[in-house]
């Protein structure tokens, strides 16, 4: 609602609003309703390694953009040995009747999961194809699935793990630019 009050009280000539695609459907109504435009569904997907589904609401007049068969392989250097350390018993344990190993993505899928704010999150977790081992994803990895520059994060004075929040909350890069470049079109 702050958002929609700083919008009414100042009348921008542009606005983008983004939320989560599994948002609840009775919030994601109210939003529309309130903001007045319905909302894109974008995977960021298609211009990164990463699965990232937002939906975004803007008065801006944007495409979806094109898909650019970027790959996990062409973010990540899992070349490097050296990285990979044992699996932990813990994938070894069920959620419900499957093993958790199982759910776990493998440096070969072609698509990152969605980036959390932890590089610890299970989510996070690669597996070697032997399935023996595992990797975590670095902050340059975190950069690029991002679209952020190289190094974006390097000379910021923070933890680490304040890096991975950062950048895990943060936007797409090139979905923005994507979207903005539709204010060209109306110049």
């Amino acid at each position: 609602m702050q958002f929609v009050r700083a919008l009414h009280k100042q009348n921008p000539k542009y606005f983008l609003y983004e939320n989560n695609s599994s948002i609840n459907p009775t919030i994601k109504e109210f939003i529309t309703n309130k903001l007045g435009v319905e909302p894109k569904k974008i995977d960021s997907a298609l211009i990164s390694a990463q699965h990232r589904e937002r939906l975004y609401w803007s008065n801006i007049d944007f495409n979806i953009p094109c898909d650019k068969k970027i790959m996990l392989n062409d973010i990540v250097d899992f070349s490097d040995e050296t990285r990979f350390k044992p699996v932990s018993k813990w994938v070894y344990s069920y959620w419900g009747n499957k093993q958790k190993i199982d759910s776990i993505p493998k440096v070969t899928d072609k698509k990152a999961r969605t980036l959390t704010t932890s590089k610890t999150h299970s989510f996070q977790y690669y597996l070697h194809t032997d399935k023996e081992r595992y990797t975590n994803l670095t902050i340059g990895e975190y950069e690029a699935l991002q679209t952020l520059p190289k190094g974006y994060v390097d000379n910021v004075e923070v933890k680490e793990t304040a890096k991975y929040k950062a950048i895990g909350n943060g936007w797409t890069v090139d979905v923005i630019a994507h979207i903005l470049k539709g204010i060209l079109s109306e110049v």
